[in-house]
């Protein structure tokens, strides 16, 4: 989710409120880690209107990269936590059966116990990753809308 919300060094948003290109461009060129905001500002200096579109549609592009290259990450953790979750209560269960000589109807209530717990943790974690999954996707989402409302801002024909 940190990488969804930190894909540039400035928030696009905070971009679009700005009303001087020169300002925004004097800025980053002092901020060393704003090199996708140097190149989309160089982009929309450009004076030939069919350049200018190239580069300006190649500083989206990266910055869509940007965006989308963690993005399965949450799924993939959250198919981890289910995952172990369920070998974990499986090893529980078997290592219990098998470190014990008699097996009781308490012994195996216990270790039911025990697996269902290992199973619930592994639930939550998998319930967190949905949620960090969505809140990417909004992050993600409002920050490329965001990068296209700086664009339309100044973009110089309109």
């Amino acid at each position: 989710m940190w990488l969804a919300t930190h894909a540039t060094a400035w928030h696009p948003d905070f971009l679009a409120r700005e009303k001087d290109l020169d300002r925004l461009r004097k800025a980053a060129e002092s901020d060393p880690n704003a090199t996708w905001e140097r190149e989309l500002f160089a982009a929309l200096a450009t004076t030939d209107e069919r350049t200018r579109v190239a580069l300006v549609n190649e500083q989206l592009t990266e910055l869509d990269g940007r965006l989308q290259e963690w993005a399965s990450v949450p799924r993939v953790c959250a198919r981890v936590a289910t995952s172990s979750a369920f070998l974990l209560a499986a090893l529980v269960l078997r290592n219990g059966l098998a470190d014990n000589d008699t097996v009781s109807s308490d012994l195996v209530q216990g270790l039911i116990f025990d697996g269902l717990t290992v199973i619930f943790f592994g639930f939550a974690g998998t319930a967190f990753c949905i949620v960090a999954n969505r809140e990417s996707r909004l992050a993600t989402r409002a920050r490329s809308q965001a990068a296209d409302a700086v664009v339309e801002r100044f973009d110089p024909v309109k």
